[in-house]
């Protein structure tokens, strides 16, 4: 099972004043300490991880991507990599625009290249990302994930876009093992 996250014998005695939280020991595998684990969470940013993932199996680091009409689909006070529609980026170079700054445009244009790409080239723009979401979720079942539902590729979003703390740790996961995500993850800064 792909979902299936071991819960230690031994949990942890923390003290902690989060409502939600969790402790997961990379080295043995499993979670050391759960807290509101059967609360909603709402992932924000770190949505960004899974737009990643879902991303990269249909479009390689190299392929160049025009941005489009989906860059009005960022909502104002959004934090930006400032990509312009005139811009030609790779699909690497939005990876580090969402993961660095944290790219709320970079997430949209990655996404509107994908649905675009899973469509034939049938749909662009916001009709790309739509059809990218209704992909991401069933490619997040994939990894396990069984209690979220995501409805923008930059997470910022409202009640019907959420998660758990267990499907977050699938995707945190399997984020750690993608190479291009540990490569970004592990930068501080980059001049671009």
């Amino acid at each position: 099972d792909p979902g299936y996250i071991p819960v230690s014998g031994e949990l942890l005695d923390l003290d902690l004043d989060a409502r939600q939280a969790f402790v997961y020991d990379c080295n043995r595998g499993e979670i050391v300490y759960l807290k509101g684990e059967a609360e909603v969470v709402y992932p924000a940013s770190t949505t960004k991880l899974l737009t990643v993932l879902c991303a990269l199996e249909v479009l390689s680091p190299e392929e160049i991507i025009t941005p489009g009409e989906e860059l009005s689909l960022v909502e104002s006070g959004s934090s930006l990599a400032y990509i312009k529609d005139n811009h030609r980026l790779s699909v690497q170079m939005l990876v580090e625009g969402m993961l660095l700054p944290s790219g709320n445009d970079a997430a949209y244009v990655l996404a509107a290249a994908a649905g675009n790409r899973l469509s034939d080239g049938e749909v662009a723009g916001k009709a790309a990302v739509a059809f990218f979401m209704d992909h991401m979720n069933e490619y997040a079942k994939t990894l396990g994930l069984k209690g979220s539902h995501f409805t923008v590729p930059d997470g910022l979003a409202g009640n019907e876009h959420y998660s758990t703390l267990e499907d977050m740790l699938l995707v945190a996961r399997a984020a750690a093992q993608h190479p291009l995500i540990s490569r970004y993850a592990a930068m501080a800064t980059d001049h671009v």
